[in-house]
């Protein structure tokens, strides 16, 4: 989160991921906030005693109208083929670390 924060204070237009298309730097913060949006449904998920797989269908349907349409339009996946591994990833790496 601190390197998006970062980044999106220098100077530039565009960015070149790793995977995909070129973007346009708004995309960082809209990468920002899905990260964060992510993290803050998958702690409360895991607070409120919810399983991983319940946690991974919950928060997908959860930050789907914010961030589906966004995330489905470049070719490297589509929202609902990556969010059940990003739940996992965040749960592994923020929420069982903490």
């Amino acid at each position: 989160m601190q390197t998006l924060t970062a980044l999106e204070q220098l100077d530039f237009t565009r960015i070149i991921p790793g995977h995909g298309v070129v973007l346009p730097k708004s995309h960082l913060t809209f990468f920002r906030g899905y990260l964060s949006d992510l993290i803050a449904a998958v702690k409360k998920a895991a607070a409120d005693g919810a399983s991983l797989d319940e946690m991974k269908k919950a928060v997908g349907d959860q930050l789907a109208p914010k961030y589906e349409r966004g995330m489905s339009k470049y070719p490297l996946g589509q929202y609902r083929d990556r969010v059940g591994t990003n739940v996992e990833m965040v749960y592994r790496k923020v929420v069982k670390k903490a």
